[in-house]
């Protein structure tokens, strides 16, 4: 192919481009013109200042708005508007389309039922011009449905657009019961309000407030409230914030927007007043909480807002949030901080000193006194009880008098990017022995139950590793064992066999199997001593019931573990064994069932 040809051809395929380009934009125009002529209304929703609902024979829904998208409602009464409904009920209503034209001038609008509508719909431009258009029964395709424009033509509209205008108050009042801003509820006061006598005589109109058990908190920073009133202290950043955020997406349900007698809602006067303030300088906004009602098996309370006639229900859950006592909403968990972050314990009881780490892998090892893996359950059981356990009070006692100065059990926890490490302390236990004086991570004195303080009563051996012994079963191809006098060498080739004693063979390969997994992962039950005596009779491992060593291949080459020994019954405990691993300090207490099984499998080795 020639240059020439390359040319001409490419100008073809360009002009074939534009000519494409300009059917696609002809068709579009086309479209658009035809989506156009069939609008009902040629208006914009930014146009549109005042809208009427009217559902039936219902009273109309009149909302008003100065065209910046916010709504306000003023009949039947004066309401804030759901903002967000209101203007997709504007943008359906100026896209409402004609998909025919029935009757140009109808004589009779009963047979589409437009004499009686469904609903009607009346709007006012910006510009003074009113509009008007009425729904009645759906076509006979039942996807469309008849409506009058401005009292002339009777059309068919698609039936979804009809959907979309069909709301009643309930959907386009503002149900939020507060308007919070972009920083949610900075602020919450809650009271009591002091019941009248049944017996005194009532007074003419409203009972006066007398409001008792007021507590104030207030947020300091995202994460953290504090108490102002009835004193001052930290608060339990998760109770109140739980609070807040049922507050600040509370809805109304079932509302009486002209009560007749607010004794019908026990709010004459209310149980309790909740204010709440959102973001700075903002005005107090309250709300009155009356009885409790049920509907449809759902507890639901009585409530109104000071500043609106309106009675309304609201979740009964919200009542579960309240504070039962003065000091309801004081911090009183022994650790607030996330355990995520935790990164570094110290424990401090008695003769037991020791500091747990995490490693790159996020596992717990023993720093000090020794290096080693640590008990992964054991040291999460113990942060879980520091995140879970709450003080029970907060008497007024001082740190010597409750033993906190020189405490039982001191935790120092250490977090991810602090420079200091909140202390735990637990002091004296009160005198009828059912709880322990101690610090919560804020300093502040609590009560904390004694079950919860034993949970974190633990010695060095309850912090270590358990497993002392463990072998890799398919691993494994040699096993040294002396039991109860006699020596066995057992080896595995294609199959396990009996290298000594000489005269005695396996009866079955699965006894020989037993007696791997007999031995293959042996946990301590506890530690006798952390360094074992030069004199090793009194525990029999001078001369131990077990001795035992296994051989591994591990990738090539041969990897050992052991010697492992087992020596006398733990006096009073028969059920255990004194044990101990070369190589380890400690003497060790080990099942008794580690013995058991290993006896029963050697009964499987039997003479030739």
């Amino acid at each position: 192919m020639n240059h020439r040809w390359a040319i001409a051809l490419l100008a073809v395929f360009a002009g074939l481009s534009v000519a494409y380009w300009g059917m696609l934009r002809y068709e579009e125009r086309g479209r658009q013109a035809a989506h156009d002529a069939g609008r009902v209304f040629d208006v914009s929703a930014q146009s549109l200042h005042e809208i009427s609902i009217q559902v039936e024979d219902r009273r109309p829904t009149v909302g008003v708005t100065d065209g910046d998208g916010r709504w306000r409602i003023t009949a039947p009464y004066a309401l804030k508007g759901q903002d967000e409904v209101w203007n997709r009920l504007a943008a359906n209503l100026v896209e409402l389309h004609r998909e025919r034209i029935i009757e140009e001038r109808p004589r009779d609008l009963a047979p589409y039922e437009l004499d009686d509508p469904r609903l009607q719909v009346e709007f006012t431009k910006a510009d003074g011009a009113v509009h008007r258009v009425i729904f009645g029964k759906v076509g006979p395709m039942q996807v469309n449905r008849y409506a009058q424009i401005d009292g002339g033509a009777v059309v068919l509209v698609p039936d979804a657009q009809y959907a979309h205008l069909n709301r009643e108050l309930l959907d386009l009042r503002q149900r939020y019961i507060f308007d919070v801003g972009y920083e949610g509820i900075t602020r919450i006061e809650f009271a009591r309000i002091r019941q009248p006598d049944p017996d005194a005589p009532k007074p003419e109109g409203s009972y006066p407030m007398d409001e008792i058990g007021v507590v104030v908190v207030e947020q300091t920073d995202e994460h953290t409230w504090r108490m102002l009133e009835p004193f001052e202290a930290t608060a339990n950043a998760a109770l109140v914030q739980g609070l807040a955020n049922e507050l600040q997406f509370a809805v109304g349900h079932d509302y009486v927007d002209a009560p007749e007698d607010l004794d019908d809602f026990f709010l004459n006067p209310p149980g309790a007043r909740i204010t709440v303030y959102s973001e700075e300088d903002s005005e107090p906004q309250t709300l009155y909480i009356g009885g409790g009602t049920m509907d449809r098996d759902r507890k639901m309370l009585f409530a109104k807002r000071a500043d609106e006639p309106a009675v309304f229900q609201i979740d009964g859950a919200l009542y579960g949030f309240f504070p039962k006592t003065p000091d309801a909403y004081r911090e009183n968990r022994l650790l607030t901080r996330s355990a995520m972050d935790l990164e570094r314990i110290h424990y401090r009881r008695d003769d037991v000193d020791l500091t747990l780490v995490q490693d790159d892998t996020k596992r717990w090892r023993l720093a000090d006194p020794v290096d080693e893996p640590a008990d992964q359950e054991m040291v999460s059981a113990i942060i879980s009880t520091l995140l879970k356990v709450r003080g029970e009070s907060f008497p007024p006692i001082s740190m010597v008098d409750a033993g906190l100065a020189d405490p039982a059990i001191t935790l120092r926890l250490a977090f991810e990017g602090d420079d200091a490490p909140v202390v735990i302390r637990i002091g004296h236990v009160t005198d009828d022995g059912n709880a322990h004086y101690a610090t919560l991570d804020t300093g502040v004195i609590t009560l904390v139950p004694a079950p919860h303080v034993r949970m974190i009563t633990r010695d060095l051996f309850d912090f270590r590793e358990k497993r002392i012994f463990e072998c890799e079963p398919g691993a494994v191809t040699r096993i040294h064992l002396h039991f109860d006098g006699t020596d066995y060498v057992f080896a595995k080739g294609r199959r396990w066999t009996v290298e000594r004693p000489g005269e005695k063979i396996w009866d079955s390969q699965d006894d020989a199997r037993a007696l791997v997994e007999a031995v293959a992962r042996v946990d301590a039950s506890g530690m006798e001593v952390m360094e074992a005596p030069d004199d090793l009779a009194p525990y029999g491992l001078d001369e131990p019931l077990v001795t035992l060593t296994v051989e591994m291949a591990d990738g090539g080459e041969t990897r050992t573990a052991g010697p492992f020994r087992i020596g006398e019954p733990v006096p009073e405990q028969s059920y255990l064994r004194f044990a101990a691993l070369e190589g380890r300090s400690e003497i060790f207490h080990v099942n008794q069932v580690i013995v058991d099984n290993l006896r029963e499998a050697l009964k499987g080795v039997r003479d030739r």
